[in-house]
């Protein structure tokens, strides 16, 4: 089949299927009441910040038409090789440099969308980091604000678009940004499961996807899949029972098996050794494992970045952590979303220094180089459980006999 034709059934069965949720019945959430003035300022406040973003977002891509280093060296260029016919040298063990092992849902998008135009226009690439970019802040603020209420969405959006080096590195044209992007949606689709949202088993299909979609797009997508799948059924088990774990499981492994076996045919087949932790003995990572002072310079690289994180005078994270102290914990949060979330940051961010000891590389150059866009990658889910862990600004409206609305019905 045509490669078009087949993209115009997959469109149209996807519509299909998007019409078909909206017409079903949505969550009731309960009503709530905000302070005077607040939502519209909120908003406005939004709107003046997400301007500010589009101005720095385009004057960047001005500058760099073809983003920075990572972009052109490694992303573009891959689109480049796959959008031709000799797509086979991208492969060649003569361009290490150019990680021919990464995964390619982002060069093969993008040189698909050269081979319709007809020309590698740097305008598409450039297409994409804003979708992506913008997307998660349209993502985050949307799902807090069905979850948590207007204020909370907006103050969730308002955090993640005041950071400027989230804007930045969208620019850039970097694939931290759709690796952010993929791993909040997932972790977002999992809250909405767990809230018994209508078209549960739906949201945990679509949330394997999008974990897959997180490892086709760069290899610490593996890491979340490998993580998040023992630890969402042994959480649903220990809360819900072994029925429901092995259901939601099923549903999960349903999303995720498609790009799933895709990346592992890719890996299995073409991918060449990855670069950091490719072709060395068990001696070589045990001797690596045993050196304290590799653990030791990561540990305080990866302290100082989170302290430092966002591009700000003033770290964000601290001022999150500040936030959420002031306005207390939420002790009726959803227990299983607040574990999921938790845990699944925390271990990512271990697996992370995990794979910086063990990558034979000087470890000086690769905590400089690469500890802020790690945690770029886990930023979005961040400020998420943050908002989702912090007590509302609004309160319940009062029912008709004058009494506060509880939370909404399981469905």
């Amino acid at each position: 089949m045509p490669s078009a034709v087949f993209e115009i059934l997959l469109l149209a069965a996807l519509g299909l299927a998007c019409w078909k949720l909206g017409r079903s019945k949505p969550a009731q959430l309960p009503a709530a009441v905000s302070p005077r003035g607040l939502v519209p300022a909120l908003a406005t406040l939004l709107s003046i910040v997400l301007a500010a973003d589009l101005l720095s977002f385009f004057h960047s891509l001005s500058e760099n038409p073809h983003g920075e280093w990572d972009a052109w060296a490694i992303w573009n260029l891959h689109a480049r090789f796959l959008s031709t016919p000799y797509w086979r040298e991208l492969f060649s063990p003569a361009i290490p440099w150019t990680h021919p092992d990464y995964p390619l849902l982002l060069p093969g998008f993008i040189a698909r969308v050269w081979t319709v135009l007809g020309e590698r226009d740097p305008n598409a690439p450039a297409a994409v980091a804003f979708v992506f970019t913008f997307a998660a802040i349209g993502l985050l603020g949307g799902t807090i604000a069905a979850l948590r209420g207007r204020v909370q969405g907006l103050l969730a959006a308002l955090v993640l678009a005041s950071t400027p080096y989230f804007i930045a590195r969208g620019a850039a044209e970097y694939a931290d940004t759709p690796v952010a992007f993929f791993i909040l949606a997932t972790l977002a689709l999992l809250s909405l499961e767990d809230r018994r949202w209508p078209a549960r088993r739906g949201l945990s299909i679509l949330a394997g996807i999008c974990a897959c979609m997180a490892a086709w797009t760069k290899n610490e997508g593996l890491l979340l899949i490998a993580l998040l799948v023992p630890l969402r059924v042994a959480l649903i088990w220990r809360a819900r029972g072994r029925a429901a774990a092995l259901r939601q499981l099923t549903w999960f492994a349903a999303g995720l098996a498609p790009v799933l076996a895709l990346l592992l045919l890719f890996k299995l087949t073409l991918a060449t050794t990855n670069a950091n932790i490719g072709g060395h003995s068990a001696a070589d990572f045990a001797h690596l494992l045993a050196d304290t002072s590799r653990w030791q310079v990561v540990i305080v690289e990866m302290g100082k970045g989170i302290l430092r994180f966002g591009g700000l005078p003033v770290g964000t994270v601290p001022v999150l952590a500040a936030y959420t102290a002031w306005v207390g914990i939420d002790r009726g949060a959803d227990r299983v979303s607040l574990f999921t979330l938790s845990a699944a940051l925390v271990l990512l961010l271990v697996g992370y220094c995990f794979v910086f000891v063990v990558s034979p590389g000087e470890i000086h150059w690769q905590t400089d180089n690469a500890v802020g866009r790690l945690l770029l990658q886990l930023w979005p889910a961040t400020v998420f459980l943050a908002f989702l862990l912090a007590n509302r600004l609004d309160r319940p409206a009062p029912d008709a006999h004058g009494d506060a609305a509880g939370p909404p019905a399981a469905e």
